[in-house]
């Protein structure tokens, strides 16, 4: 049996310009969402043109973190950007 991921919440080097890539790997909960609310309030203050979150590696994604993607998408979106959900 595989073993799953240890859970990842980073900022990865941008793909390209005007791009910020998040990976996101593990079991992502309500122990982790504080970490995830800090990187995404960082990223929008920088406005980039697109945020990247690649959950391929993600195993568990609780409502607690489906909501904060949600946030992320709309204070991305007030600041001009758009958020993709890759994986």
């Amino acid at each position: 049996m595989a073993q799953a991921p240890q859970t990842r919440i980073d900022r990865a080097a941008p793909p390209r310009s005007g791009t910020v890539l998040l990976d996101l790997a593990g079991e992502l909960d309500l122990a982790v969402s504080g970490r995830f609310h800090a990187l995404v309030d960082e990223v929008v203050s920088e406005a980039p043109e697109m945020v990247v979150a690649d959950v391929t590696e993600v195993g568990f994604m609780d409502s607690t973190m489906l909501r904060e993607l949600l946030r992320a998408h709309s204070a991305l979106a007030e600041a001009g950007s758009r958020l993709v959900v890759a994986g």
